[in-house]
């Protein structure tokens, strides 16, 4: 568990043409059920929260930031120079 975290994501799902994640496994970092919740719920919390990706294994997680390109919000996560931490590498829903 990340003590630095309010809520983990576990899994990413993408959109039909895979350009993007649509929505994200979501558990409270203080412990909970893993919810679903979609990329524009996420955006809304992230404003407010701090999200950080749980890899498999118990691998340190990376920091969720939103970022908006031409009018479009997306999650990615902050560089850190180490690719297992990142959301392409969580497992998908």
């Amino acid at each position: 568990m990340n003590s630095k975290a309010d809520y983990l994501v576990t899994k990413v799902r993408y959109n039909g043409a895979r350009t993007h994640i649509d929505a994200v496994a979501v558990a409270a970092s203080k412990g909970g059920p893993e919810e679903r919740w979609a990329r524009a719920k996420v955006v809304a919390y992230i404003q407010h929260f701090t999200f950080v990706t749980a890899p498999p294994g118990g691998a340190a997680g990376a920091r969720i930031q939103a970022v908006t390109v031409k009018g479009q919000t997306y999650l990615r996560t902050v560089a850190d120079g180490t690719a297992a931490d990142n959301l392409g590498s969580l497992p998908e829903l």
